[in-house]
């Protein structure tokens, strides 16, 4: 029963929800969850979470620049910039140092960076699968939309 000072009042003026049903929380918490079933999945091949953002996007978005990759992996240009030696040190990424624009210096995949990224990618889809498992593909499809919608709420 409804106390008489929350009956008939708008929900926000009720209180907000219990953590656990809102949905910055719900979205942060299967955020982290796929990102520890990636962690695990990667880790046999050798690369982080990270360092498979910066590959996956190289491979979209051949000579993409430190700052580019920074910004589309979620990280610092100072992490990306220590994942993008480390990945050039393996041979996986590779970078023109006499083709440098405004101080940056593009990078691409080796072919070893691609064969290595198609591995994960299998590994990283079967994760992809099991978070979509109970969704039909309509379902899927409407997630995808409201996550856009809600994504474009919050741009500034």
């Amino acid at each position: 029963m409804q106390s008489p000072s929350t009956k008939g009042a708008p929900d926000h003026e009720k209180g907000p929800p219990p953590v656990a049903q809102r949905l910055g929380y719900l979205l942060k918490q299967t955020s982290q969850a796929f990102r520890h079933r990636m962690d695990q999945a990667l880790a046999p091949l050798g690369l982080t979470t990270a360092q498979y953002a910066l590959l996956s996007h190289l491979r979209e978005f051949p000579r993409m620049t430190n700052a580019q990759l920074a910004r589309r992996a979620f990280i610092t240009p100072q992490t990306s910039i220590r994942v993008l030696v480390g990945l050039q040190k393996r041979g996986l990424v590779l970078r023109d140092q006499a083709e440098v624009v405004n101080r940056a210096s593009p990078a691409w995949l080796s072919q070893e960076g691609i064969k290595l990224l198609e591995e994960a990618n299998l590994q990283v889809m079967e994760i992809e699968t099991r978070l979509s498992k109970d969704f039909s593909l309509e379902e899927q499809t409407a997630l995808a939309h409201q996550l856009q919608r809600a994504l474009a709420n919050l741009a500034p």
